[in-house]
């Protein structure tokens, strides 16, 4: 049977409706050292790179999706889905449209595959064509000045070609996602 079909509306006010749907979501899928305040996200949608997306099913949010477009990187910050909905297809049919419109290669996050959580989560992304990189060390920058690192593995559609292209992207992600926001957290 075929999952149903969902929907993408982008964010583009902080006012908008169903803000508080949304805040939830965000707070409850990600520990606080693995997202910004949800009030420092709502400021960013000034920024030309970055993408807010609610995913919709039957006019409800069950996701969202939070990524950077350069020119020819696409930075995927998050994906979450509502817990009541997942297992559904939606975070298949989430990636599959955000790889669909975006033809550049696709660099997210990950954390290490230490507990059930992280491995199935890894085994999501392997399973839509994504490339572990374990072979480099990456650390996901802290998105507050003064808070630590968070040790990660860094994921790639199509695979990077060469492990040396890695330090440049992570710096990149580095440079334009986090430390050039600290001073608004």
């Amino acid at each position: 049977m075929a999952p149903e079909p969902i929907q993408f509306r982008r964010i583009v006010s902080k006012d908008f409706e169903k803000a508080a749907v949304l805040k939830q979501l965000y707070e409850t899928a990600f520990p606080a050292s693995e997202r910004r305040d949800f009030g420092v996200l709502l400021e960013l949608l000034q920024e030309p790179a970055m993408y807010l997306h609610a995913v919709i099913l039957k006019g409800n949010i069950v996701g969202l999706i939070v990524h950077w477009k350069w020119e020819d990187i696409l930075y995927l910050e998050h994906l979450a889905i509502v817990s009541g909905m997942r297992g559904r297809g939606i975070g298949q049919q989430a990636m599959e449209w955000l790889l669909k419109h975006n033809q550049q290669v696709c660099i997210l996050e990950v954390e290490k595959p230490e507990d059930e959580a992280s491995e199935k989560r890894i085994a999501f992304y392997k399973r839509l064509g994504f490339r572990l990189h374990s072979e480099f060390n990456y650390a996901q920058p802290p998105y507050r000045r003064g808070e630590k690192a968070v040790l990660m593995l860094l994921m790639s559609k199509p695979a990077v070609p060469a492990v040396t292209e890695l330090p440049q992207l992570a710096s990149l992600i580095r440079e334009q996602v986090y430390e050039k926001y600290y001073s608004q957290s």
